[in-house]
């Protein structure tokens, strides 16, 4: 079991790495956007948001069931 929840934590942590990656590269809309691209920038942002906190979940799921404090 303790290894599979070091591959567990190493899939989160690549994750988070890509959620981090993808969020440096998310660039707000210039002001002559059109209303096309500002709702795709929002809708990015509403993902990406999902998916930090998803994350954030499953990481402390992880913690709990190795016994780690929660921090």
């Amino acid at each position: 079991m303790p290894s599979d929840l070091s591959a567990q934590r190493v899939e989160l942590d690549c994750r988070r790495a890509e959620l981090h990656c993808r969020s440096k590269a998310l660039k707000a809309p210039r002001r002559d956007a059109t209303e096309a691209q500002e709702r795709a920038f929002v809708a990015e942002l509403d993902r990406l948001e999902v998916a930090s906190d998803e994350l954030e979940q499953e990481i402390s799921d992880l913690k709990t069931r190795a016994g780690q404090p929660l921090a």
